[in-house]
């Protein structure tokens, strides 16, 4: 982005409905097929909320599936639901169990999964920036508005092959020419946060509860409120980032993450807020339905100086207009 590369939908981020929720096992994805799903009170959730095909709705619904489970758990306060999978030997599940050690039912929660908002570029994945070639999950706008089940590697495999094809016949072409002035622009970059004195305040720390609040007001239910606060809380990390340490190497790498990720969070933030409306993976509890006058409108995020985020609305068929702006 700082090299002039827009971003396109980032406000659709798909999340997984199951991961364990188990303390000690991190939050690995379960690939489930058929299965139960109840709350803490013994309910079957499925059938409460009638999501008749299981194997349908984790295939092809897994935002809906993944509301689902959230709204459970916070309507009943839990951290997670519990879930009873059909096993058989050579289950991934199965062998996922015995090698952590878990019986059923599994705790499981939901958790981010895939982003398909990325940066913009064009079916060769190009971005309008010389030299500058994305393919993969870094590519925005290849899924729409919600993926489906197993395209990501593909869609890798596809646009990766097309994007290096390109890159080396530009490659070929270029008169290359080395700028040491971006460099000298980098160095000096680091000379202002380096040396710095020690400080209380850890890039880690800030990091985490940057992380915490996406997953509360950007996580699979969204709203104008829950949007607005987490910009709140971004803003106050941005405020507060020239104070912490960057007293060791970590430190500094620290630090120079905590700022990427609160300009790629505040992005996906600032297109949620412009899209009110619920479509594929991206649902506001405020504007629940799909509105007819975004279905050709998609935001693009760019970097203004100073590392300033600018998010405006265009129509589909300007968006590769909009990339050579």
């Amino acid at each position: 982005m700082r090299a002039g590369a827009k971003l396109i939908e980032m406000e659709f981020i798909q999340f997984y409905p199951f991961t364990l929720a188990e303390r000690r096992t991190g939050t690995p994805p379960i690939p489930v097929i058929r299965g139960r799903v109840l709350n803490t009170w013994g309910e079957d959730i499925l059938e409460k909320y009638g999501i008749a095909d299981f194997e349908e709705a984790i295939a092809k619904n897994r935002d809906l599936l993944t509301r689902v489970v959230m709204q459970e758990m916070m309507r009943i306060n839990a951290d997670h639901l519990l879930l009873y999978v059909e096993l058989d030997e050579e289950n991934v599940v199965n062998e996922l169990m015995q090698y952590l050690g878990l019986r059923q039912p599994l705790k499981v929660a939901p958790a981010t999964h895939f982003s398909m908002g990325g940066v913009l570029a064009d079916t060769h994945g190009w971005t309008g920036v010389p030299g500058l070639f994305v393919a993969g999950e870094a590519m925005g706008g290849i899924h729409g508005a919600n993926r489906l089940a197993n395209n990501a590697l593909t869609s890798a495999a596809v646009f990766g092959f097309r994007a290096g094809a390109r890159a080396a016949e530009a490659a070929h072409n270029a008169d290359v020419h080395i700028d040491t002035g971006v460099a000298r622009d980098i160095a000096e970059k680091l000379r202002e946060v380096l040396p710095k004195q020690s400080s209380r305040i850890k890039p880690q720390e800030l990091r985490a509860r940057l992380s915490s609040y996406a997953w509360l007001c950007l996580g699979p239910i969204r709203s104008k409120e829950s949007i607005e606060k987490f910009l709140e809380v971004a803003e106050d990390i941005r405020q507060s980032i020239h104070e912490v340490s960057t007293e060791t190497r970590i430190d500094l790498l620290n630090r120079l993450e905590l700022v990427n990720t609160l300009i790629i969070a505040t992005s996906i933030a600032r297109s949620a807020y412009l899209r009110q409306e619920s479509r594929g993976a991206h649902f506001r509890a405020d504007y629940p339905n799909e509105e007819d006058s975004y279905t050709n409108n998609v935001a693009i995020t760019k970097l203004a100086e100073g590392d300033r985020i600018e998010v405006f609305v265009d129509s589909r068929s300007n968006i590769f207009k909009a990339r050579d702006r």
